[in-house]
């Protein structure tokens, strides 16, 4: 299955709307189908579906999941956030750096000291 490439840096910069509107239509496109199949498939109206792509609105969280559902993609992929993000590793907030599970326990524990 070819995976699909994403332009996370739209994300950053505010721009999710637009982004996971992108998305869903370069998805639905590389799969050959509509807007109409697509909202047919999602039970919702092809009008909800261009507005998506077009992005006047974002689809509430139980939409995406049937959405990456249907492409067979994870809604990271979907709304662009499976940059950066390496197994034991997370992003502290606020602070863009990474800090491994590892480094998180030694400094629990030397706080417990």
């Amino acid at each position: 299955m070819k995976r699909f490439a994403l332009c996370p840096e739209k994300q950053m910069t505010g721009k999710a709307e637009k982004s996971i509107g992108e998305n869903i239509r370069q998805l639905r496109m590389q799969k050959g189908i509509n807007q109409s199949a697509l909202a047919s498939e999602l039970n919702i109206r092809r009008q909800t579906i261009s507005a998506y792509e077009r992005g006047v609105t974002l689809p509430d969280i139980f939409v995406l999941i049937r959405i990456a559902d249907f492409f067979g993609i994870t809604l990271d992929e979907l709304t662009g956030r499976s940059i950066g993000k390496r197994e034991g590793e997370r992003i502290e907030r606020g602070t863009g750096k990474n800090r491994s599970a590892e480094e998180k326990g030694m400094e629990a524990k030397e706080e417990t000291l």
